[in-house]
């Protein structure tokens, strides 16, 4: 496995069983290494040496690596009004469960 970046280590609350192959499949109390964090709340990670997505809902943050951007002055805030926000829906679904629509939001100064 080539060497990527980890995110956090999380614990898992639930266990998470799938016949998705692009999943990961754990138990409750295993720790996973987190490589990607999706907008819609799936997470790809690495368990006893498989790697795979996963529900981020069915695990706690134990530990996190990322570096957490500085908080803007509030005068370099944009003031965002209505208008300016962009509405997307990110569709998801695999071959195990319904259809998933995920909600994003997203601005442009124009």
């Amino acid at each position: 496995m080539p060497n990527v970046a980890i995110l956090c280590r999380v614990r898992a609350i639930y266990t998470f069983e799938s016949t998705d192959k692009s999943s990961l499949d754990f138990i409750q109390g295993e720790t996973i290494d987190v490589l990607t964090k999706l907008p819609s709340g799936w997470w790809d990670g690495i368990c006893n040496g498989a790697r795979g997505w996963f529900p981020s809902n069915y695990v706690q943050v134990i530990e996190s690596f990322e570096q957490m951007p500085p908080v803007p002055d509030s005068t370099m805030t944009p003031n965002l009004s209505t208008q300016d926000v962009i509405k997307k829906w990110l569709f998801n679904t695999d071959s195990d469960s319904p259809y998933f629509f995920f909600f994003i939001f997203s601005w442009s100064k124009t």
